[in-house]
């Protein structure tokens, strides 16, 4: 068997444009879900434009592009089955800085980015972008959270008010945060 490029083609297929992006195999081992495509289609010529792995998740272009970008730039993945811990803070690397400054403009766009490196199941990208939304959120009332992501609220004030009376603890301000 004459070996494999190291490249191959993935196309956004809920895109309106359908656009087809080439993607270093060393980039696609950033994500699970392309990690174990690649494996279970061993045999097929992935490398040719016509043989391409489809992307089915409501993403732009633009969004797919940029995370693709970033995982051609970020030169070390994840060994397979190396799981992340979660729970732990995540550091952000000025080179990732400058990525979310770039690529992530509004919350629509840190909404698209959290739901496609979900979806690839790129856990580092994927815990950046919480962080980043940890940072955004951290010290607001609900209002100003409400505000910067767009959230409308649901409840009419009367609602609202019997929440804030059955989880009256919750805005307590004397009370010490919880420990973990």
């Amino acid at each position: 068997m004459a070996a494999q490029p190291d490249f191959l083609w993935i196309k956004n297929d809920m895109s309106p444009d359908g656009r087809v992006f080439r993607v270093s195999r060393q980039a696609a081992q950033h994500s699970t879900i392309l990690r174990a495509l690649i494996e279970d289609f061993e045999g097929i010529d992935l490398w040719k434009k016509e043989q391409c792995i489809p992307i089915k998740i409501h993403v732009s272009d633009q969004c797919l592009s940029d995370v693709l970008q970033w995982a051609e730039n970020t030169k070390t993945a994840p060994e397979k089955g190396e799981n992340a811990d979660n729970n732990k803070q995540v550091e952000l690397a000025a080179e990732d800085m400058h990525f979310f400054r770039e690529a992530i403009t509004t919350s629509e766009k840190l909404y698209e980015l959290l739901m496609l490196t979900d979806y690839l199941g790129i856990v580092p990208l994927y815990n950046m972008a919480c962080q980043v939304v940890v940072n955004m959120i951290m010290g607001k009332s609900a209002e100003q959270i409400r505000r910067m992501l767009g959230i409308s609220k649901d409840f009419t004030p009367e609602q609202e008010e019997a929440i804030r009376a059955e989880t009256a603890w919750a805005y307590d301000e004397e009370q010490p945060p919880l420990d973990r």
